[in-house]
């Protein structure tokens, strides 16, 4: 992502992600780039009868991120900011700001209300995410505006940010620690005490203390960050855009913020609030669900599985009360293993293992499953032979072709003919040291065309090449930088810039490995400054991992309790299914360190509005799974509910199907909606007398 040095002349793409070296210092210019959608918690109740939150000022502007290549910036996608108080209760104390993007509708007569959207994490930057076909909307914005924002904590609205050296101040020595400590092998039958004696230890090591020691001398109030401060910054942005009415959608985390705004509409009903007129919430994570519960995703999942195969008329036939069986069956593995034909031990782990990779990795694999559990139940272990295989990559088998298989959409380099005697001026004295690199892509001309050194050349090419990238691969990079190179000096050599350079797709890895090989020492040294400076890789990562921290610790630190998650553990129907019990303690240990820990175990009560509502799930959402888009549910008096099978967080990102039934929601929230389409996705389960999958012979 892009770098700017002092008195260097941009060129006309004004989006700089990593910033350009210079001979004596360097300058960054930054931008957030991230993606996702991940799960989480909820909000403290606000007061009632609190006055309307309002924007202290606002404006226009260039929007600060990259924008898809079909985007216009202040024609089809319009940016802004507005500033609001840190801490709603003290409206003339410090100012923070929040920046947002209108996504103007491709409709020349489009619907006066927009729809605003609420992204995942918390801490998760949707306008870093621009560009993803995930967040383009273009489905809605056939009819309306879509409005996105960052939520504060997040990339472009005051994110809190622990820089790099602050939290990893010495990597080797945080690795030897981690190594010394060790990691007990803990059981839900464990002391809940030692469980959270080692992940305070865990989290004082890895940083978390620092950053909370940092963000205190900054002068940062931690304590504003939260869901409650959220909604009336949403609604001071509704407020400050002027549109009549308003439509909320929430993914994620963002279900949590759309519920908390229901629930603050409820709970202020003569306040003067902007109009809103319906809810899609996708993923959902509501706020009475208990943080203990994230623990639970997959196990939950797993067991829905079998569920699903006593609901389906010939699975159900064939394998009767097979999710019983299943339970049955890891009960008997806990005790002791199977063997299969050749006399080798088949124990819990390795059917653990096979059920976790079904579920979360390879869904392909799914309508084994009943048969798996039938089989290994009787003593037979041809299907677990198979599955075991197919995991391994000895045989293979295809999914079949369907709208959730759609992926992120890629952003290939077009490759054009530029030789590099075509260098300026400027070039001609190390035109010798560039021979090398032949033909080459736009990016690259473009690059020698603004460069003066090889140093710069590298950054300049590596920048187009992330600007043209999705969020997706912006993030892989920070990622690949973060955790191999930034912290290991040692790594920061000639050889080290070829390993990363290698880790990119296309012509620009051979691009950048041809630049490398002809700079000098001291060349390289300039790029690793540049590559590894802190500002630059924080805001190239999809979600700001201490706000994610800070929020939900301010949100929910009353449910993060060890002893209440064992409890919990020890009486869920299969807990041999439970790989992350541990999840509690360490949420428990970094809300006391953030000086929000609670005494005392407490839930929020449900959100009970009459709004009209859409809960969107996905059967196998990895993230929020379907039991919890199920409580919110139960107290919506106006509200519909859809499952998509086979389909993972955030079901509108997957499929057609998902998108079209969200978006005549939108169009008609009171009527009667056709979901029929999400019976493509029901997966066929394997009877116990269908041919097994073979490995090819060579």
């Amino acid at each position: 992502m892009q770098f700017e040095p002092e008195n260097f002349r941009a060129p006309s793409m004004k989006i700089f992600l990593v910033g350009q070296p210079t001979r004596k210092n360097m300058k960054t210019h930054l931008l957030t780039l991230a993606s996702i959608l991940i799960p989480f918690f909820s909000m403290s109740t606000p007061a009632q009868s609190q006055p309307p939150a309002k924007a202290i000022s606002g404006k226009v502007l260039k929007c600060p991120m990259p924008l898809a290549a079909n985007e216009v910036d202040g024609k089809t996608v319009i940016c802004g900011q507005i500033k609001v108080p840190e801490n709603w209760n003290k409206p003339n104390g410090k100012l923070i700001t929040l920046t947002y993007a209108r996504k103007m509708s491709f409709n020349q007569s489009a619907i006066a209300d927009p729809i605003i959207f609420f992204a995942g994490g918390p801490g998760g930057s949707v306008l870093a995410s621009q560009g993803s076909s995930s967040f383009d909307f273009s489905f809605l914005r056939q009819t309306r505006d879509v409005i996105v924002w960052d939520q504060r904590g997040n990339r472009y609205s005051e994110d809190l940010r622990c820089p790099q050296n602050v939290q990893v101040p010495n990597a080797a020595a945080i690795d030897t620690a981690l190594k010394k400590l060790g990691k007990p092998k803990f059981t839900v039958r464990s002391n809940p005490e030692a469980i959270l004696t080692w992940t305070r230890q865990v989290e004082v090591i890895s940083g978390t203390a620092r950053c909370a020691a940092y963000f205190k001398a900054q002068g940062q109030d931690v304590s504003q960050y939260n869901t409650a401060n959220t909604v009336r910054d949403a609604i001071a942005l509704m407020e400050h855009l002027h549109y009549p009415v308003y439509n909320l959608f929430g993914i994620s985390y963002g279900t949590q913020v759309t519920l908390a705004i229901m629930d603050y509409y409820k709970k202020n009903p003569s306040a003067n609030l902007p109009p809103i007129r319906s809810a899609v919430i996708d993923g959902v994570y509501p706020q009475n669900v208990s943080s203990v519960e994230e623990a639970l995703t997959a196990p939950y999942n797993i067991l829905r599985v079998f569920t699903d195969c006593e609901a389906d008329t010939v699975c159900g036939a064939a394998y009767p009360q097979i999710k019983q069986r299943t339970i049955d069956l890891l009960a008997r593995l806990e005790a002791s293993p199977i063997k299969d034909k050749r006399g080798k031990a088949i124990a819990l782990k390795d059917v653990v293992e096979v059920l976790h990779t079904a579920v979360q990795l390879q869904p392909e694999l799914i309508p084994y499953l009943p048969r798996l559990v039938n089989e290994l139940a009787q003593g037979q272990t041809a299907t677990y032979a198979v599955l075991r295989e197919i995991i391994e990559g000895q045989v293979t088998i295809l999914p079949k072709t369907s709208e959730a298989t759609n992926g992120v959409a890629s952003n290939p380099l077009n490759p054009i003919t530029s030789e590099t005697t075509a260098l300026a001026a400027d070039l001609r004295a190390i035109a010798n040291r560039l021979d090398r690199l032949g033909k080459t892509t736009s990016n690259l001309a473009g690059a020698i065309e603004e460069a003066k050194t090889l140093s710069r050349l590298y950054i300049g090419v590596l920048n187009r090449y992330l600007i043209d990238s999705s969020p997706e691969e912006r993030n892989k990079f920070s990622d690949t930088v973060i955790n191999f190179f930034a912290s290991y000096p040692e790594q920061q050599n000639r050889a080290g810039l070829l390993r990363l350079s290698n880790t990119l797709t296309g012509i620009v890895a051979g691009e950048l490995s041809a630049i490398t090989n002809q700079m000098s020492e001291a060349e390289v040294r300039t790029v690793w400054r540049s590559l590894t400076d802190d500002k630059v890789l924080q805001r190239l990562q999809e979600i700001d991992v201490m706000t994610n921290m800070v929020v939900k610790c301010n949100d929910r630190g009353a449910s993060f309790k060890i002893d209440r998650a064992l409890q919990r553990y020890r009486a869920f129907p299969a807990p041999q299914l439970i790989d992350s019990l541990e999840l509690a303690a360490y949420y428990q240990a970094r809300c006391e360190i953030f000086g929000s820990a609670v005494p005392e175990y407490s839930v929020l009560p449900p959100v009970s509005s009459d709004l009209p509502t859409l809960v969107m799930n996905g059967a196998r959402d990895n993230a929020t799974p379907v039991e919890y888009g199920e409580l919110a549910f139960k107290t919506l008096s106006n509200a519909k509910i859809v499952t998509v099978p086979m389909t993972d967080h955030g079901v509108v990102r997957y499929s057609k199907c998902a998108r079209d039934i969200a978006h005549t929601f939108f169009l008609y929230p009171n009527a009667k909606l056709d979901t029929s389409c999400i019976n493509a996705f029901r997966p066929v389960f394997v009877l116990p007398k269908d041919p097994l999958p073979q490995a090819k012979k060579p």
